[in-house]
This record gives C-alpha cells, structure tokens and sequence, in this order.
C-alpha cells in the first residue's frame, strides 16, 4: 500500500528558516521607525522654534489683578502655528517665563482667567489657592513680535459678567 502523502518534515524545517528571519525583520523595522520618530518628532509643531517670553501687568477695574492665569494660543485662521504659552498672575503681574512655556511671535489670542486671590477659610483641601473666580475666558487678540515682550492688559468690568 503506497502512502501518497507527503513528508511533514520539509515544512517544519522552511517554517523555522523563515520565521527567525521574519521576526528579526520586523524588529528592526519597529527599531527604525521609533528612531527616526525620536529624532525628527512626531507633532509636527514649533515646538523647537525659538521661545521669546511675554511679561507684563493685568488690570481689572483699574486695580492689578489679584491672581489668575493668561493663555497665548497661535491664532490659527491666521496662519500661526507656533507653540502655547501660559503664565501665572500674582499681584497683577505676569511673566512666561516663569513656566517656561513662551512664544514665538506672531498674531496669538490671549485669554485670562482671573480670581480674587483669597483662599476661602474652608478650604481645607487647598483645592482653590487662588480664590473665587472674578471672570473668566477673558479674550483679546494681540500680534507679538518675535522677541520677548512686555504686554500690560486692562480686562473690562463687563468680563465679570461671564463667570
């Protein structure tokens, strides 16, 4: 009686020839491209663009602001697309580079939030250091050129009326 199958040897020994090779392939392809997304970057931002810093006064109601925080996002409809910078307000004044986050010129909106800068007694938490919010979402659009900067700010009395 013939047998007409054929021997189950020659397959193993291609499939432990090939898959090493596979394998090791497709580690040096992840390898590759984790590389090259290290060097180059993956955001596709300005991230790496020169920093310039934003310093300056905000006034509310003709009095510095007790405390808050000011945003300068890139206007985008208007082509820039540069990186965010924040900074905290304390007595009225403001500097981006104490959280180290500036910009890098160009037409930005800048949007504040501010507070009263009393920490209620009953927060034990210290969930709100700054204090009760006296506005928010302060907007004002503003072209910064590209070297650092001094922008005083006078928010309205009307920003008060959108807590």
């Amino acid at each position: 009686m013939a047998s007409n199958s054929k021997p189950q040897s020659d397959n193993r020994i291609l499939k432990v020839m090939i898959m090493p090779q596979i394998s090791y392939s497709l580690g040096f392809l992840i390898f590759t491209i984790t590389l090259l997304a290290s060097l180059t970057g993956c955001n596709g931002s300005n991230e790496s663009a020169t920093a310039f810093h934003v310093r300056g006064q905000v006034q509310f109601e003709g009095n510095p602001l007790p405390a808050g925080r000011i945003y300068f996002t890139p206007d985008a409809s208007l082509g820039n697309q540069g990186p965010q910078g924040t900074a905290t307000i304390e007595d009225g004044m403001y500097d981006t580079e104490d959280s180290r986050f500036g910009i890098v010129g160009g037409p930005y909106i800048v949007r504040i939030d501010g507070y009263d800068g009393v920490q209620p007694s009953d927060d034990e938490d210290g969930l709100f250091p700054d204090g009760q919010v006296i506005f928010r979402d302060y907007e004002v659009k503003l072209e910064f050129p590209q070297a650092d900067h001094v922008a005083d700010l006078d928010v309205p009395a009307s920003a008060s009326k959108r807590k």
